[in-house]
């Protein structure tokens, strides 16, 4: 009998420890918003926040997938780590040309190296890893190339083989929740100045039309 109270004990021991290890992944932009309106060609940068309770990390791996409409026009040129300051994968720049580990409709970064997946993340220079809390882990460095106005929306992978996971210290991985991140796409100042010019133009002949008409 004492033997199963024990064992009942440390079940529920283990459960709870289970149920109290959760992690997550953010991005956000300079203001610390999820979302942003960026001109045509213009650079931006996300924020990478990982969130952990319940255990040490000492490992991130995470990617992100987007649109296969935006994807020939934005490229990832570098990242700056923190935290995991050892780059799992630190061949840049990034381009959006992989279906590997993408949901329907979108495609993943792959890195310049020949054969490598792209991935964002990065470990800990400790073998102990780092406490339960809320980190920075990343700075991405984005450049869009003449990208078609609309809103997009920017995803970390949560598919096989690229889904986006923490490492604890006994190395032992657990998988994050999808984060996104909402980017709007406006045209160039200059092209909105050639169309206003375009329309004063347009509105000037067909003023001069009137008037030889009357």
């Amino acid at each position: 009998m004492k033997k199963a109270i024990v064992a009942f004990a440390l079940f529920l021991l283990t459960a709870s420890a289970a149920f109290s290890q959760t992690q997550s992944i953010a991005f956000t932009n300079s203001t610390g918003g999820n979302s942003s309106t960026i001109a045509a060609s213009a650079s931006f940068t996300l924020t990478a926040h990982q969130t952990v309770s319940g255990y040490n990390s000492n490992v991130e791996s995470y990617s992100l997938q987007l649109p296969t409409a935006l994807a020939p026009y934005i490229t990832i040129t570098g990242a700056t780590y923190f935290t995991f300051t050892l780059a799992n994968q630190a061949d840049y720049p990034k381009v959006f040309t992989s279906t590997t580990g993408a949901s329907s409709g979108f495609v993943t970064e792959q890195g310049s190296g020949n054969g490598l997946s792209g991935d964002l993340g990065g470990t800990s220079s400790s073998s102990s890893g780092f406490a339960p809390g809320t980190y920075q882990v990343t700075n991405l460095n984005f450049t869009l190339n003449g990208a078609p106005s609309g809103t997009y929306v920017i995803a970390s992978t949560t598919v096989n083989p690229k889904v986006s996971i923490v490492s604890d210290s006994n190395f032992a991985t657990h998988n994050l929740a999808q984060s996104t991140f909402t980017l709007t796409v406006v045209p160039e100042p200059s092209s909105w100045a050639m169309l206003l010019a375009g329309g004063a133009i347009a509105l000037g002949i067909s003023y001069r039309l009137r008037r030889r008409v009357a």
